[in-house]
């Protein structure tokens, strides 16, 4: 074999190789958003992973609770599974702030109809890590949101107002 037949199948191999790697993980071809048109709409809690002081914990469910983003800036859960609030999106952060002054800055990605948000904490020698995933629920349309349209801004809310277009 000369010298560029050999060049030629390692370059090919590593191609293929590279090639097979990349596409292992489908969710990696997805686009990611942390747009706020794109979490506004019902999500369906599928699991709530929690690690605490190294101890881990994994919930699923199976359609108990659907958080909702409205469009008007704020958030509700199902079956009042926990508080409702007022959410906001600043400088790639989600800002929860619930109707009874408790704010949560998570991490979150939206990839395809997958949700994730991620929230941690360390406080004197206590570290907390929080996972919730979530899928997109079909039917999502502005009247999904109705419920909530008298839900007024508070004035006194320290939030950034994130505008969401209505498409």
């Amino acid at each position: 074999m000369t010298k560029n037949k050999l060049l030629a199948a390692l370059f090919l191999t590593a191609v293929i190789a590279a090639t097979t790697m990349a596409s292992c993980n489908k969710d990696d071809d997805e686009p990611v958003s942390q747009e706020p048109e794109d979490l506004v709409g019902k999500w369906e809690l599928l699991e709530w992973k929690s690690i605490e002081n190294g101890e881990t914990e994994v919930e699923t469910y199976n359609g108990e609770y659907i958080l909702t983003f409205n469009e008007n800036g704020t958030f509700k859960w199902s079956n009042n599974f926990m508080d409702d609030g007022k959410w906001s999106i600043r400088e790639g952060v989600l800002i929860m702030k619930t109707d009874y002054g408790e704010t949560d800055e998570c991490d979150f990605k939206i990839q395809s109809t997958t949700l994730t948000i991620e929230t941690s904490v360390e406080f004197d020698d206590l570290e907390y890590w929080d996972r919730m995933t979530f899928k997109k629920v079909k039917g999502n349309t502005a009247n999904d949101n109705a419920e909530n349209k008298d839900r007024k801004d508070n004035p006194d809310d320290d939030y950034i107002e994130t505008p969401v277009s209505t498409k």
